[in-house]
């Protein structure tokens, strides 16, 4: 599907919520830029100056909003998160104490419904039409795609009615987009009426853009993807072993559920009593720490690992303990009682069992460590080089170093949530400053904030910002009318988008 993109930028803006797929394609519809055919008959549920929508065309536009809004929230919560989210997920999320994402979503929805209909009004004012056969072409074809994927006209008859809208609401939803794109030509393309200005663009780049270069030691392989392995001797494993890994067990007394939410305060102080109460008798000689194991509350009581692996304050003070040595420490889960143990040959290499299969060798796990921990000191080093004058700039790519990157001096929006984290740091940067922030997951990053003048901006961000100006101007003037669109309130009322179904795999044809 083709993705409209000042289509795209105007739901961004009036929701920062939504991106919108506008697809198209070829049996000529005549000019479908003139008024609806349905426009104040029928079940119209919406309307504006004899333009109006259909119950069918509106749960059409609905539908594909939805289904691109969760589409994307998808891919940005597994981003996020690593975990897939489910429609029903999403749609329940809390957006405030008194809104889920659903109700964000229906209202934004019906907003921009609204939206198309002035747009449309005004396209008609301007007598702005499609009348370009190729686009007439684009919308019919999408159709017959779609028709075809299905495996004929009878199949997708049926799919329509599980969607619930037909092909003349998918119509209709394509040519409203299209007359988004023409409007906005007609007022800020090339000959437009109402050009953004020089000054406005070049004033919001210096207020909103940041200019830096940098460089990415990567724990990643770019070359297949996978962790960067270095050789070492079985003695330097060894070695490093003893020295950055740590062995312990532990009774773990949980204030948390099975969703990870917190218990209430007297559950939890009930649980602080018994680790208290537990830790003493250990202490004091009463019971060891095997006879305590039964009330352990995790799935796992003894644990070898290296920094970075467990959560802080569990980290902290295992690291920090003599062998031996009994502690209670909280964290995130609940109180731990924990126990530092002695490491042994055995920890790294494993165990043979009974029937010749070795488990709980450790080796590639410690090679892992090492190859990161040798990675980051490369980048330390540099960064050391870079602030005392030994390096100018970063150094060259070498390409027998497939984990090694240049970041070239680039332009980045204070606004794109895509490079949020990036952003957070070069606002808390000095200038022309050399700086370091680790990733333990992906690798270590040198970044530095550059001064720069206006003069210096790159067409390519000069066409971006105008854009951006542009389409907020446009949702402006849009904006001005919207009180004017009348509603079938009794419809609204009882429009619920989480009945709406998503969209079939069929509909995502390739033009």
């Amino acid at each position: 599907m083709k993705k409209m993109l000042r289509l795209t930028a105007l739901l961004l803006l009036i929701a920062m919520l939504f991106s919108l797929v506008a697809c198209g394609e070829n049996k000529n519809n005549g000019d479908i830029g003139k008024k609806s055919d349905t426009a104040g008959e029928g079940d119209v549920v919406m309307s504006y100056e004899g333009f109006g929508l259909t119950k069918d065309e509106f749960n059409c536009i609905a539908t594909f909003i939805k289904d691109t809004e969760i589409y994307n929230r998808q891919y940005q919560l597994y981003q996020q998160t690593g975990k897939v989210y489910s429609e029903a997920d999403i749609l329940a999320m809390q957006v405030d104490e008194n809104s889920t994402y659903a109700d964000l979503l229906e209202k934004y929805t019906v907003e921009y419904a609204q939206r198309l209909l002035i747009v449309e009004k005004l396209c008609n004012d301007a007598e702005l039409s499609i009348s370009d056969e190729s686009d007439v072409e684009t919308i019919e074809n999408y159709i017959s795609d779609v028709e075809y994927a299905y495996g004929g006209e009878d199949l997708f008859d049926i799919a329509l009615v599980k969607m619930g809208f037909t092909r003349d609401a998918i119509r209709r939803y394509q040519r409203l987009s299209f007359m988004f794109d023409m409007l906005y030509e007609s007022r800020y393309g090339e000959n437009g009426t109402a050009p953004i200005s020089k000054e406005s663009i070049e004033n919001y780049f210096t207020e909103n853009y940041f200019y830096f270069d940098g460089a990415v030691y990567s724990y990643v392989d770019s070359t297949n993807g996978t962790k960067v392995m270095f050789d070492y001797s079985d003695e330097d494993i060894a070695d490093y072993f003893n020295k950055n890994f740590v062995k312990v067990r532990h009774i773990l007394y949980k204030t948390v559920d099975s969703a990870m939410k917190p218990v209430s305060a007297e559950v939890k102080a009930d649980k602080k009593q018994k680790a208290e109460k537990a830790l003493n008798s250990i202490t004091s000689g009463e019971k060891t720490f095997e006879d305590l194991l039964s009330e352990n509350e995790d799935v796992q009581s003894e644990y070898v690992f290296t920094k970075g692996e467990m959560v802080k304050e569990f980290e902290t003070e295992s690291f920090s303990m003599v062998y031996n040595e009994v502690r209670i420490v909280e964290t995130e889960y609940g109180f731990h009682i924990i126990e530092k143990l002695p490491l042994k040959e055995s920890d790294l290499k494993g165990t043979v069992g009974t029937d010749g299969k070795t488990t709980g060798d450790r080796r590639e796990t410690v090679k892992k460590a090492m190859s990161v921990a040798q990675i980051r000191n490369e980048a330390l080093e540099t960064l050391e080089k870079l602030k005392n004058g030994e390096l100018e700039s970063y150094p060259a790519k070498d390409d027998k170093k497939s984990y090694y990157m240049v970041v070239e001096p680039a332009f980045i929006d204070k606004n794109d949530t895509s490079y949020a984290a990036l952003v957070e740091l070069l606002k808390k940067a000095e200038y022309n400053v050399y700086n370091e922030k680790d990733y333990a997951s992906s690798g270590t990053q040198i970044y530095r904030k550059i001064k720069f003048e206006k003069e210096k901006i790159t067409s390519e961000v000069y066409s971006t910002i105008e854009e951006k100006l542009a389409v907020e101007a446009l949702v402006d003037y849009i904006v001005e009318y919207y009180d004017s669109v009348e509603m079938d309130n009794g419809f609204f009322e009882g429009f619920d988008i989480s009945t709406l179904p998503l969209l079939e795999k069929e509909f995502y044809t390739e033009n």
